[in-house]
């Protein structure tokens, strides 16, 4: 067991974890609520990445409205907080503070954005709060304290996810366009380095985020042939910037899709054409998301923007009530529970925490077809439609 993860915990509570393994098993069990309880969100309502916001909002929104529905009559009811983080350090700081010391919150969802979690848990963690982040990919948030859990996976996996597929493909020129920016080097890196396992060296073309002309980096990738290209930005509306730039220059090699922008639908929606046949890495949805993203459309008209960061919210929200209805309020205790789930059935599929509360969460690759993410087969084989 990670120290590190664990040095909040009590030694009873730890004896607990040992004795009650066996209990996540039976983690898709309904678990009523009995008690009130506030939970704060931490998510950009407004600014440049609202579109995250405004997708963990309505899922959070439309979820609570169920449970309080099914719960009414046992005394359990769910009170959502909502604090703008507006993707900005001292935004969610300031949210985080607020959260805390006015409304009395012992648990949060958020940040959304990387700068805005690992700014949140620095004061959360000192007031043992629980913080779960269905948004950040970043590599640091796993070592941001112990009550801070994600139910999103690092953009690491997803960028050794697709140079598997490089590999498997056979490429070997291959190429990155990737922002220079704290949380996005880890998926560059692991990118870089599971390709060298193949003798595979890519050529890297990393640009400053305060740069929106990027046509020079990719110029020199096109000038070398390259036969595949890593897009990693920070967000997705950057990407959209990338991906208009190589059609600017009629370059489009094998696209491979890091990070938020393999999975916005507003821009693979709007970029449909230039995109077909792009790869991207993400977590295997199951069955009662497709369901679930059913009844938004028809409640919200419209279809979940960043589904991926959807579906977490709403294991973050669920893992949580499951939790406090188990351990109640106290933020120690739940977090004990929840370093203890190994097969939870969520709408990221099924997943449990490492002692660093990151999911383990199974990734596949999908492919953009039509504008939509299909899920590739065995051996990245015929594309099959993802629930």
């Amino acid at each position: 067991m990670n120290i590190l993860k664990l040095k909040g915990v009590t030694l009873l509570m730890a004896l607990s974890i040992a004795i009650a393994g066996c209990s996540s098993k039976k983690s898709d069990t309904p678990t009523v609520l009995t008690i009130p309880v506030k939970i704060g969100v931490i998510a950009p309502l407004t600014g440049a990445e609202a579109a995250y916001g405004e997708a963990v909002k309505s899922v959070l929104d439309m979820a609570v409205e169920g449970i309080n529905a099914q719960v009414a009559k046992s005394g359990g009811k769910i009170e959502l907080v909502y604090e703008d983080g507006k993707c900005e350090e001292k935004s969610a700081l300031a949210a985080a503070q607020k959260l805390v010391a006015k409304d009395a919150v012992k648990f949060i969802i958020g940040g959304i954005c990387n700068i805005e979690t690992i700014a949140a848990a620095s004061f959360t963690e000192v007031n043992h709060v629980i913080l779960v982040s269905p948004g950040s990919r970043s590599p640091r948030i796993g070592l941001a304290g112990d009550h801070v859990f994600r139910t999103i996976p690092s953009n690491e996996g997803g960028a050794k996810k697709l140079a598997g597929y490089v590999i498997d493909k056979k490429y070997t020129k291959v190429g990155i366009i990737s922002e220079q920016d704290n949380d996005t080097v880890g998926a560059r890196v692991a990118f870089e380095e599971h390709l060298r396992t193949a003798n595979i060296n890519a050529i890297a073309q990393n640009y400053a985020s305060t740069e929106k002309d990027v046509k020079g980096h990719l110029l020199k990738l096109k000038n070398n042939k390259i036969e595949a290209l890593l897009i990693n930005p920070a967000t997705a509306e950057k990407g959209d910037v990338i991906l208009k730039q190589l059609k600017e220059i009629n370059f489009k090699p094998q696209l491979l899709l890091a990070g938020a922008l393999g999975h916005s639908n507003k821009v693979l929606g709007s970029q449909k054409e230039f995109v077909e046949g792009a790869i991207t890495a993400d977590m295997v949805t199951s069955d009662s998301f497709a369901k679930f993203a059913g009844e938004y459309q028809i409640k919200y008209g419209k279809s979940i923007d960043q589904e991926t960061v959807g579906a977490a919210a709403y294991d973050a929200l669920m893992i949580l009530r499951d939790a406090i209805a188990k351990n109640g309020i106290d933020p120690d205790k739940v977090m004990a529970h929840l370093l203890t789930l190994k097969d939870y059935k969520g709408m990221t599929g099924t997943f449990g925490f490492d002692p660093n509360g990151e999911p383990t969460t199974v990734l596949g690759l999908y492919m953009i077809q039509e504008g939509k993410r299909v899920a590739l087969g065995a051996n990245n084989a015929s594309p099959k439609v993802a629930p």
